[in-house]
C-alpha cells in the first residue's frame, strides 16, 4: 500500500496521520460519534447486510488494482533508473511512472472513502 497517509480533515485542515489508515479510520468514528454542537448525536444509520457485501468486495478490488499500480510504479523506478542516459526514454517513462501515481493516489482517496463507510 502506501508508506505515508495525508488526509483533508473535516475542518479543512491537512493533516499528516502516522497511524496511516488505521489512525484515518478512528478519527473518522470519533467525529461521527461525538455528540453534534447544541444537542446529543443522532446515531448513524446501520448499513444493510447487501450493501456492506458489496462494499467489502470494492475493497478488495481496490486493493487488487493497488497492488498492480504497485508493481507497475516499481517497475518503471527500476526502468528509469536502467535507463538514465536515454533522454527521450527517461520522459517517457518518467511521464508514465506521474500518470501511475496519480492513478494509485485516487484509488487510494477511493479505498479510504468505501473503508470509512464500511465503518459506519
Amino acid at each position: 500500500m502506501t508508506e505515508h497517509v495525508v488526509a483533508l480533515l473535516g475542518d479543512g485542515k491537512l493533516a499528516f496521520l502516522a497511524g496511516g489508515v488505521d489512525e484515518y479510520l478512528h478519527r473518522i468514528r470519533a467525529a461521527r460519534d461525538a455528540p453534534a454542537p447544541g444537542g446529543p448525536a443522532a446515531p448513524a444509520p446501520r448499513s444493510s447486510a447487501a450493501q456492506e457485501r458489496s462494499a467489502r468486495k470494492d475493497l478488495q478490488r481496490l486493493e487488487r488494482q493497488l497492488e498492480r499500480l504497485s508493481d507497475r510504479e516499481a517497475e518503471l523506478t527500476a526502468q528509469l533508473a536502467a535507463n538514465a542516459a536515454d533522454y527521450e526514454k527517461l520522459t517517457t517513462l518518467g511521464a508514465d511512472l506521474k500518470a501511475t501515481q496519480a492513478e494509485k493516489a485516487d484509488l487510494e482517496d477511493r479505498w479510504l472513502t468505501v473503508a470509512a463507510e464500511l465503518e459506519q
